[in-house]
């Protein structure tokens, strides 16, 4: 069986290990997909993006580092992929694990690309979802009172990746961040259950390719990190409540 729905796989390509894992587990499912080679924010690639240092600061208490730059650019050039191509795709980080579901999820993309502009594909945290309802196939589609900082897989429609190019601040935060608030872009960010892919050994943070980002910040910091994440916070709680309203089941 094949997916509906291309699939880009990020991973650097010195990244043995994870590639390796990553070509059994689609070999298994006899699955399609195609690598994605992640930009280095250490190069002088001319793709990558530029974060405001500062900007960074106040919205996280500490300043960007390399390897999260190089990490969020590999998913901004997917995202104008995916505008490019006008349908949607799924994007992966090369350390998951497919599910027992990973088939009937890929399968059953395409159909839910039809109400849902993005769906997280990974393991929910059960303490971040409002609520489920049954949407196709058996496959719950899940409400978020703030989606979980974690970008493994993820599919992504084109009218989506356009408010994503477009939306505010959107070079302030780490990638993931930016996503989860989605009064930033104006996308309602939803999961589903069961996962496509769960967390694994290669998920362990003493396995990321990002690097160490450790908070070193001068003191004033604290203040506009704790009013911005407030204001987040709230800005997101109530995007998210309205466009939950409006969630019916999928037919």
């Amino acid at each position: 069986m094949l997916a509906t729905i291309d699939i880009h796989v990020i991973s650097l390509p010195q990244s043995i290990e994870r590639r390796d894992s990553v070509k059994e587990q689609f070999r298994r499912l006899g699955l399609s997909f195609a690598f994605f080679d992640a930009i280095d924010g250490q190069s002088n690639h001319p793709d990558l993006i530029e974060m405001d240092s500062l900007r960074f600061l106040l919205r996280n208490k500490r300043y960007p580092v390399p390897g999260e730059i190089g990490c969020y650019t590999s998913h901004w050039l997917l995202w104008k992929k995916c505008y490019e191509l006008q349908r949607p795709i799924v994007i992966m980080e090369d350390d998951f694990e497919f599910s027992a579901h990973a088939e009937k999820i890929l399968a059953s993309l395409g159909d839910l690309s039809q109400k849902f502009p993005i769906l997280k594909l990974e393991k929910a945290i059960n303490s971040k979802i409002v609520r489920s309802f049954e949407s196709y196939n058996k496959i719950e589609v899940l409400t978020y009172k703030r989606a979980p900082n974690v970008l493994m897989a993820y599919m992504i429609t084109p009218g989506a990746a356009e408010k994503l190019l477009n939306g505010k601040e959107k070079f302030h935060y780490p990638v993931d961040a930016y996503l989860r608030n989605s009064w930033l872009h104006g996308v309602p960010v939803r999961g589903i259950s069961p996962p496509l892919v769960n967390f694994g050994e290669l998920t362990k943070p003493k396995q990321s390719t990002i690097g160490c980002r450790e908070r070193n910040f001068p003191w004033w910091a604290v203040v506009p990190r704790l009013y911005l994440k407030n204001r987040n916070s709230i800005m997101t709680h109530l995007h998210n409540y309205i466009h939950n309203l409006s969630s019916k089941t999928f037919e």
